[in-house]
Formats: C-alpha cells, sequence, structure tokens
C-alpha cells in the first residue's frame, strides 16, 4: 500500500543520509497499514517504534508527544 512504502522510504532515506536512530510515533488510531507497517519495521530492527495513545476524541496529548 501506499502507507507502507512511505514509510519505508523515509526510513531508507534516513539510512542513506547517515541520519543516526530512525524512529517513528504513530498515533494508536493509525490506519491498519501504518500499525501494522510500523511494528513489522519495528520488529526487522529498522527503527524503534512509539505508539502514543489517544484521548476520547481521538486526539493526541501534546504532553504525550512531548514525552516521545
Amino acid at each position: 500500500s501506499a502507507n507502507s512504502l512511505a514509510l519505508r522510504g523515509v526510513l531508507e532515506a534516513c539510512a542513506r543520509d547517515g541520519m543516526g536512530r530512525r524512529r517513528l510515533v504513530v498515533s494508536a488510531v493509525e490506519h491498519g497499514s501504518v500499525l501494522t507497517t510500523a511494528k513489522a519495521l519495528a520488529a526487522q530492527g529498522r527503527c524503534l517504534l512509539t505508539v502514543l495513545p489517544v484521548d476520547a476524541d481521538g486526539a493526541v496529548r501534546p504532553a504525550d508527544l512531548a514525552r516521545a
């Protein structure tokens, strides 16, 4: 899917450009294709993954993002 290609492409570009730790931060309510790809990339050791909780309205709290 396009989401998978986008996530993989960003991580590959970061690796190619010599950026240090590659990290993905996503919300718990991302589309399934985003969460599945992000979890697979983390399991493969290609990134560090943080999944942020959302509030009752489905929004990420700024404080949670700042701590991520």
